[in-house]
């Protein structure tokens, strides 16, 4: 029996230093991008649209209660922020929008999608035409290739491949929001480090990173962060109360909730160090609030009463 056990525990010890499971929502998890926007008024000598590229990526800053539930904060290069959530026993992952006029929870990934299925967004209408799998540091995870059949709005991808745990070719979050540029993912990242796919998806991408538009390093931009709280006066608060960063933030996002974890205020500002908010709470009570500065993650959070 002893030795039973110490085999069980042998093989459970090789399969986790042999490789960690990667989630969609973890917070080490890094997308780099490549995004083509296309100029309507200049063309080539070929006759084609001129196109503009550069790289971005996407990457988690923070963790957010919403009605009741914990989401995770990923935003990119851009300013650009969503709300995600997972649950891992539905193998679904659920998304909020925060940049869409329409704030309700829909379904970015569902992994017991099988051959045949469909899956339907606000922009995206498809049938999943391939069911697979593919291996990355050892252990095995789906894959799916979606064909789209009535696209809401036409747009350059009529085939999409996607991975568990890494999410769409295309973008993380191209399934439920629409852009008016091509971007593609050319590099994913989990725990700091890049894994080889056991195949290629989409005629290029197996994560070798090799491609011409990869930009180093692809993890979270280092930077050396202030260390000074934020303030925020007056409080109790009137009409003209602010909540003051230590320094000038390119961009940066704000969730303020009341204490049953109602969202009041979910926004962002754009250079700047201060964003006024006494004049929109109408409902005295005690709140709570979170500042995030979009390029490098650093957050600010405390509490205030509304009288």
């Amino acid at each position: 029996m002893k030795k039973l056990l110490l085999f069980v525990l042998l093989v459970i010890t090789s399969a986790s230093s042999f490789g960690q499971k990667i989630y969609f929502t973890d917070t080490s998890n890094v997308w780099n991008m490549y995004i083509v926007s296309y100029d309507d008024g200049e063309t080539t000598s070929s006759g084609g649209y001129l196109a503009y590229g550069s790289a971005y990526v996407n990457k988690y800053l923070g963790d957010s209660m919403i009605f009741g539930s914990s989401y995770k904060i990923l935003g990119d290069g851009y300013g650009g922020l969503a709300f995600v959530r997972e649950d891992t026993l539905l193998k679904k992952v659920y998304t909020i929008r925060v940049n869409d006029t329409d704030t309700t929870e829909v379904v970015l990934y569902d992994y017991t999608l099988q051959l045949g299925d469909t899956f339907r967004t606000t922009y995206v209408a498809g049938v999943v035409t391939d069911f697979d799998s593919v291996t990355i540091n050892g252990l095995w995870y789906k894959t799916w290739h979606i064909t789209q059949y009535a696209p809401v709005i036409p747009y350059y991808f009529s085939e999409i491949d996607v991975i568990e745990g890494i999410g769409s070719m295309v973008s993380p979050f191209y399934l439920v929001n629409y852009g008016e540029s091509r971007v593609d993912l050319i590099c994913f990242a989990n725990r700091d480090s890049i894994s080889p796919l056991s195949k290629t998806f989409d005629g290029y991408f197996n994560n070798s990173c090799n491609n011409p538009f990869y930009v180093k390093p692809i993890g979270v931009k280092e930077v050396n962060r202030n260390t000074q709280p934020a303030q925020l006066f007056p409080d109790p608060i009137d009409k003209t109360s602010k909540i003051v960063l230590p320094f000038k933030t390119s961009s940066a996002s704000i969730i303020i909730s009341n204490e049953l974890g109602q969202t009041t205020i979910n926004t962002t500002f754009q250079n700047t160090n201060e964003f006024t908010f006494g004049d929109k709470i109408a409902v005295p009570g005690m709140y709570f609030y979170r500042v995030t500065d979009i390029e490098t993650g650093q957050q600010f959070s405390g509490k205030f009463i509304s009288r």
